[in-house]
């Protein structure tokens, strides 16, 4: 029998964010133990487990440290509100702070637009880390629309009001591009694109791929919001899409006839899981 194709997609994985938190984690964690985490660093379930038995201890909020100068806390890739800075000053702890520098870059926004009176408009998931820790840069004073949909049930007040723009580093491209045309006819709105490159490169990887392949898979932790969205791009191509986040939940019984798989990954997804996945899928005949 005919070895099936196996393709990854041109661009996919951890993306610089991701890594250079790791990195300054794994780091950290060489010269400490139980060191502090606001929130799960990355959302991928083999990373976590693995950083914990390192020491990372992972909190939902400082209110139940006592106050140590030598208590050290990272502040997640996803980042976090200026009011948690201000709590970990206040506990005496030493920040690592582990953001990416691209979500840094929508806090500095975010914050120079409200300080000069702008209201400013978030687009992305509500409940995502990312998006909780830049509403916490404009007093939590943010509107938060998940797409152009959703916004629209507000447009009656936005007349003369200065309204400043941004999205989630990780928001759907196609989403995107719908709010950007639908903003063109405001002239008192500020409008930032603040989708990493890398969420660009990813999505549109997989659109391509998914339109040439009988299956997908799509590994990345179930709590990922990137890895959501590139399963729902894939969906749209590619009805047998189906998303992994190892090589354990690798659906055999509803690959084993098709002729050829496409492998993309979340920006949390390790190289090594990838290439486990790829490993286990080639030995099906």
């Amino acid at each position: 029998m005919k070895d099936k194709k196996i393709e990854k997609a041109e661009h996919l994985g951890t993306c610089f964010g991701v890594e250079r938190a790791l990195e300054i984690t794994y780091n950290a964690l060489e010269d400490n133990k139980n060191i502090y985490c606001y929130g799960d660093l990355i959302h991928n379930n083999d990373v976590k487990k693995e950083l914990e038995e390192k020491g990372l201890v992972v909190l939902n909020h400082t209110s139940s440290i006592k106050k140590d100068k030598s208590h050290k806390i990272i502040f997640r890739s996803h980042g976090v509100g200026k009011e948690i800075y201000a709590q970990a000053k206040e506990k005496g702890m030493e920040v690592i702070d582990a953001t990416c520098p691209k979500v840094k870059k929508i806090h500095k926004i975010v914050q120079d637009c409200y300080n000069n009176g702008y209201k400013i408009i978030l687009f992305g998931n509500k409940e995502h880390p990312e998006i909780i820790g830049i509403k916490g840069w404009c007093n939590n004073k943010a509107l938060i629309f998940e797409d152009i949909n959703d916004f629209k049930a507000y447009e009656n007040k936005v007349t003369n009001t200065k309204f400043c723009v941004v999205f989630q580093t990780t928001y759907n491209l196609n989403k995107f591009k719908k709010i950007k045309k639908y903003f063109e006819k405001y002239e008192n709105i500020r409008f930032h694109n603040t989708i990493c490159s890398a969420t660009f490169q990813r999505q549109n990887s997989c659109r391509e791929l998914a339109k040439k392949f009988d299956t997908m898979m799509v590994i990345g932790g179930k709590h990922s919001s990137n890895t959501r969205k590139l399963y729902e791009i894939s969906k749209e191509f590619c009805d047998d899409t189906f998303w992994i986040e190892n090589k354990s939940e690798i659906p055999y019984d509803y690959i084993k006839s098709s002729k050829n798989i496409g492998i993309t990954a979340g920006a949390s997804t390790p190289l090594i899981i990838i290439e486990e996945v790829i490993e286990c899928l080639k030995k099906i005949k």
